[in-house]
């Protein structure tokens, strides 16, 4: 037996069929074998960027993009001056690691005035070091 809806509001039922479909689960590669998988044609200081980088994704197990703004004031607590995160997040850009987003989807450089509101977006090149095959 139906029950009446006292509260006349509208109810609706129905089905769906899901199609499932695994993925594969990418696991991230320990900070010490990522490191070893930099380039050498790299800086110091964008090789103390990214081996900062990926022992902090070691240490929250997952990765995060972020705010280039909030990026660059958790290195800085980390002891990296502003300056030099700035040099080598625009290291990582001419070497194709990072992109910066803005809300409006699209990309600038680390010099644009709208990068105060941009996201540092991962490529692939550096997806690839710190994910396991």
């Amino acid at each position: 037996m139906m029950e009446k809806n006292k509260n006349k509001i509208p109810v609706i039922a129905g089905e769906a069929v899901v199609e499932v479909r695994p993925q594969n689960l990418r696991k991230l590669r320990p900070c010490s074998l990522a490191i070893l998988r930099l380039p050498a044609d790299i800086s110091d200081n964008t090789r103390t960027i990214m081996s900062t980088l990926f022992g902090i994704f070691e240490d929250k197990k997952r990765v995060e993009e972020g705010l280039v703004g909030d990026m660059i004031w958790g290195f800085a607590r980390s002891g990296i001056p502003p300056a030099k995160t700035f040099s080598g997040l625009e290291e990582m850009e001419k070497f194709g690691y990072v992109k910066f987003q803005t809300p409006d989807n699209s990309f600038v450089a680390l010099h644009s005035p709208r990068i105060g509101a941009a996201w540092m977006r991962y490529q692939r090149k550096l997806l690839a070091m710190i994910y396991e095959e």
